[in-house]
Formats: structure tokens, sequence, C-alpha cells
């Protein structure tokens, strides 16, 4: 069980080094090239040629039965995006006097597998990635974002507006996530919010909601190869290189959803909120996937009068673009906590078609 779960958490951190490189594809790794005083100059870069040329296969043998252009994990990653679009969620807390402010972050995922069931399916999901080089596997996490929520009933009767942002900078190790969002959302209360038993018992009535979120993410996953250390004779004197071959992903995620969403929540001893609901995600936009390379070379003992002219590097042949799935049925959930007008949410959605899921955290004030 161990293993199966450090194995699955490296999968969805990383989407799983088999998974994303290329059938047939085209490794082209150039040796760094020397200069210098030393006379043993050209036959350090001759070494360094039949050096390099190792190393390209051994990258090649890493990569080998891969995909180029894989399709459903470029897929994976545009819907991940769609079922991450509406953080900082009210859904639950409709029915609000004048105004709601929300922030909070959320993480979609999809997988290939039911994800009640994916650990006792899991062998078979390595299998599955060996053996097609492609897989269903996607994430998008958004960590900030904030929603105003308004009781328009001024306006007409029952109906909430409301203005969605999100915006996200961060790097952490092998990591770098870019994203920004913007959308609007609106709700109608089909039914108004009923309360029992001195407010013991606080029914916010049916609510129908949907809107229209744009959602544009960029994130560069660099994956560390196998490393390696060489030492070549440099006119009686050894010089040890250690080579860290590095693949860099670039994903380039914009997404368009249109929420279409049934949803009732009550309010139980003042301060437990539960909500359920039904409905489905219009998604729309494209996601792009380029690979690069890149050689790092830390020398160990290098004469003098050797120097670096031309620095290692890899070309990687692999990318492609895909679209997310159009309809996204779903099934909503959540429980939350209130201190009078404070509150705070734990927002579970589950979506039909394509085993994907999101969760949030949303802190919020309610007036």
């Amino acid at each position: 069980m161990v293993r199966k779960i450090v194995l699955l958490s490296i999968i969805l951190t990383i989407t799983g080094i088999g998974t994303i490189f290329a059938q047939n594809v085209s490794v082209n790794v150039i040796p760094p090239l020397f200069t210098g005083t030393h006379p043993s100059i050209p036959q350090i870069n001759a070494d360094m040629e039949n050096i390099f040329r190792d190393l390209e296969m051994d990258i090649r043998n890493q990569v080998m039965g891969m995909r180029d252009n894989p399709q459903r994990l470029i897929g994976a990653f545009a819907n991940s995006s769609v079922f991450a679009s509406n953080g900082a969620t009210q859904r639950g807390y409709a029915g609000y006097n004048r105004f709601a402010l929300t922030v909070g972050s959320i993480v979609g995922i999809q997988l290939p597998s039911n994800p009640f069931t994916i650990f006792d399916e899991f062998n078979e999901l390595l299998d599955t990635m060996d053996r097609e080089g492609d897989i269903n596997i996607g994430f998008s996490p958004q960590l900030l974002n904030a929603q105003l929520g308004i009781n328009t009933s001024l306006l007409s009767s029952n109906l909430y507006m409301g203005l969605k942002l999100g915006f996200m900078q961060m790097s952490i190790q092998n990591y770098s996530i870019n994203s920004f969002s913007l959308g609007i959302i609106g709700n109608y209360q089909l039914f108004s919010r009923r309360s029992l038993v001195a407010r013991m018992f606080l029914w916010r009535g049916i609510n129908l909601g949907t809107g229209f979120i744009y959602q544009g993410t960029n994130l560069d996953i660099t994956l560390p190869l196998d490393t390696e250390t060489r030492t070549v004779n440099a006119g009686g004197q050894n010089m040890t290189m250690v080579m860290e071959p590095k693949v860099i992903l670039d994903l380039n995620i914009h997404t368009f959803t249109i929420p279409l969403e049934i949803m009732t929540s009550v309010r139980l001893f003042y301060f437990l909120n539960l909500a359920i609901g039904l409905g489905a995600d219009i998604g729309f936009g494209n996601a792009s996937l380029d690979a690069g390379g890149t050689v790092g070379l830390n020398f160990i003992d290098r004469p003098q009068g050797v120097e670096l002219q031309r620095a290692a590097h890899m070309t990687v042949d692999m990318g492609g673009n895909s679209s997310p799935s159009v309809f996204n049925p779903k099934i909503m959930s959540g429980i939350g906590f209130s201190l009078g007008p404070l509150i705070i949410d734990i927002p579970f959605t589950y979506y039909l078609a394509d085993h994907g899921f999101n969760m949030g955290l949303t802190f919020g004030f309610l007036w």
C-alpha cells in the first residue's frame, strides 16, 4: 500500500515520466565544445562526442515506446482546468441579504480511473502507461480565488450576481505555475429559504446557477532524468563531469466554462452547513504541450587552459494540442461551518464522465 501511495503521489504531481514522452521521439543531444590553451583540447572534444552519443542513447531508452503527441494527457489537463474554474464558490450559501465575499483555493484533477477505486487498479494503470504511452491524467491547482456576490433583488426578485477573480504565480522546485481567471456568476433562488425551530434548522431553498468563466494557466514541469558521471583524461589529468539531463514540459491552457447547476443546502444548529447539487460544466478552449530539454554539467578538477565555449543542450520532439470535453456532468457537495457572518466551506465535485473531481477550501463573509 505504501508503494502505491508513493507512486500515485508522483503521478499526480509530475504526471509520471512514462506518460509524457513520445513514440519514435526525436531526442537530440548536442555535446559541449571546449577551447583554450590546453594541448589536449582536441582529444577532450572527441571524448565529449562519444560520451554524449552514449547519453543520447540512454535518454532514448528512457523514453522509448511513448507517444510524441499524447492527446489524452493534454486533454486531461484541459479538463482539469474546467474542473478547477469555480474556486471560492458560494453555491452552498445562497439567500444572503446584501452581499457575500469569499476567497479560497481549489484543485481540479482528472484520473484514468474511478478515484474511489484507483488504489485497487493502480498496477493496471502502470501497465497501461507502459503499453500505450498516454494516459488520462491532469491537474490544475488554483491557489488564490476571490468572488464577490451581490443580492440584486432590487433589479430582479431572487437574483444574485457575482464577479470571480483568480490569480496565482508560484515556483516550487521543479514546477512553475502562472494562472489567471475571470468570470461572471449568476444564481436565481427558485424556492426561498425557510427556517424552523428558532432558526436552528435553515433550509436555503433551491438555487439555479450559471455563469461564464475564463481561465488561463501556464504550467512548466521540469523532469530530471538519470544523472551520469564520466571521467575524461586531459593530458594525464582526470577531469570528472557530472551530467544532469532534464526534460522541460511547457503546458499552456486556456479554457472557457459555462456552469449549469441546481443546488440546495441546509444549516443545522446555527453552524453546520451541508450542500448537495447536480449540474454540468460546458467547456471550451485549448491546451497545448511543448517539450524541451537541458543538460546541466558540473566539472570536478577541470585543468587550467580548458574553457567551455559551447554548453551542452538537448531537444525533444514532442507536443500537441487538445480541447476539454464539451459536456461534463457533475455531482456537487460541500460541508461548511459558520459563526455569525463568517463561513468556512469545503466544496467537493465529482465529474461522472471523465473520472474527474475538484476539492477546495473557502473562507467568506456573508451579510
